[in-house]
């Protein structure tokens, strides 16, 4: 996994400023805040990187299925790991049908004793409306 430094963003992704100075991310929050962007923006929203985003809209439409779920655990799992911000051996993304038009994705990292097994991140996506993600812990 890439030792990831970042500024701290805050629920709303503007920039955490503490006695007017910006804030560092510890590495949980940062690679948490990386994967959350990650995993709602689509390839091209980032004008700096186009790479960047896991294209989960693309699932929008599309029954929720056993196929629909394995083609976003590809989608999330390549934009997790194409550039090594986690190694693929480290990352267990796993679908779960919330209802018979939503699925969540619950993205696990196991690269160390800070973030060995831990729900790093949880996209939920409506395949009628659209994607959310919700930090860890809030309810679904």
């Amino acid at each position: 996994m890439a030792n990831i430094q970042d500024l701290l963003l805050t629920d709303s992704f503007d920039f955490a400023v503490e006695d007017g100075d910006f804030v560092l991310a510890a590495p949980e929050a940062a690679l948490k805040q990386n994967m959350t962007l990650r995993a709602l923006a689509n390839k091209g929203d980032y004008k700096l990187d186009t790479t960047l985003g896991s294209n989960l809209e693309s699932l929008m439409g599309k029954p929720n299925n056993v196929d629909t779920g394995m083609e976003g655990v590809e989608l999330l799992t390549r934009a997790m790991t194409f550039d090594n911000m986690v190694n693929p051996s480290d990352l267990l993304v796993e679908p779960v049908p919330l209802s018979p038009n939503t699925l969540a994705f619950y993205l696990l990292v196991s690269t160390s004793d800070l973030f060995k097994n831990k729900v790093l991140a949880v996209a939920v996506v409506d395949l009628n409306t659209g994607i959310s993600f919700k930090p860890v812990g809030e309810d679904l």
